[in-house]
């Protein structure tokens, strides 16, 4: 409260609920529930300097961890306040700047973290840093969430570098050529959920055929998904697979859910400056929203307050308030 204070935006928690009856009204929602027993795992492109306090407070108390994954060196974390400093615990995956590769690897951050070996995990969030997640949306915990899902499909960005095409061709090799029984298998449940969703191209085939791409900022993997999720996404991982094309090609081979619409989770070019007016509560992820510009109080604190943390508080704190499930 004190941090949208220093702004002059005074309004953000009027009243606020006991513990007690936090509990009460968050134990009836099946959603935070699901939440408790399932992984988030925060991704940054570039090494961290900023947001890991905001992030920690916002949705750390309703998981059952907080990992947050990329480029860490502790000397360039700027910490400017007590509202936004890290808190303990704090879980951390070090990639370094070569292997996340301008966040060219994140997928690989849920490989990471299913080896950390977690227990009673029902299932991963992978989240870019300057996305939004509405925990309060509903979702099937059951089956892989994607915000947009495939609707990209003639799209030939990115296939022309290396992460594309070359990388694409380096991964049928390694498939093809592999004794590994877990790659093995992957490859053919690869084969064979193409086919299951409609797709009758051969793996080989739809692995190179140098278009088709989607934007992967937000998804969910459920348990059962992650042995194959791992095994798939470490042979994109070391042959160099772009991010937008490896989650494309796994979303392309399984049974998944997506939001009902999808244009309006991402913003870009001018909209982008208008995230505080295109983020809404019946989204269930928003992508981009630069935790960096809150560093100082100034108008784009004010805006970050007045529309996603006071939606925050309206829904998380307010007794008149249900969960949403679009």
């Amino acid at each position: 409260m004190d941090w949208c204070n220093e702004t002059g935006y005074p309004d953000l928690l009027k009243t606020f609920p006991s513990a007690q009856q936090l509990l009460n009204q968050h134990d009836k929602s099946d959603n935070l529930q699901n939440d408790l027993k399932s992984v988030l795992v925060v991704v940054n492109n570039y090494p961290w300097i900023y947001g890991h306090g905001i992030i920690q407070r916002l949705y750390q108390p309703y998981f059952a961890a907080v990992i947050f994954c990329g480029s860490w060196y502790p000397d360039q974390i700027e910490d400017h306040d007590n509202y936004t400093s890290i808190i303990e615990p704090f879980n951390f995956i070090h990639m370094n700047s070569v292997e996340m590769r301008r966040g060219y690897s994140a997928y690989h951050c849920l490989t990471l973290a299913k080896e950390m070996g977690l227990t009673n995990v029902q299932g991963y969030f992978l989240m870019a840093d300057d996305a939004i997640f509405n925990i309060w949306q509903k979702i099937d915990y059951s089956t892989v969430y994607h915000l947009t899902g495939v609707i990209l499909e003639e799209s030939e960005k990115f296939w022309y570098f290396d992460a594309g095409h070359l990388a694409a061709l380096n991964v049928v090799k390694t498939f093809e050529t592999s004794k590994n029984p877990k790659i093995q298998n992957a490859w053919q449940k690869f084969e064979n959920g193409l086919e299951i969703n409609g797709n009758r191209t051969l793996a080989r085939k739809e692995m190179t055929s140098g278009k088709g791409r989607s934007y992967s900022e937000f998804y969910y993997i459920p348990n059962s998904e992650m042995e194959y999720y791992a095994t798939l996404m470490r042979v994109f991982f070391e042959n160099g697979l772009y991010l937008e094309i490896a989650v494309d090609k796994f979303i392309k081979s399984v049974k998944y859910e997506k939001f009902h619409i999808p244009e309006i989770s991402y913003i870009w070019d001018d909209d982008s400056q208008k995230w505080d007016e295109k983020y809404s509560k019946t989204m269930v992820g928003f992508h981009p929203v630069k935790l960096s510009q809150f560093q100082n109080p100034g108008q784009n604190r004010m805006r970050y307050c007045r529309s996603i943390l006071q939606t925050w508080a309206d829904i998380m704190f307010s007794e008149s308030q249900n969960f949403l499930t679009f």
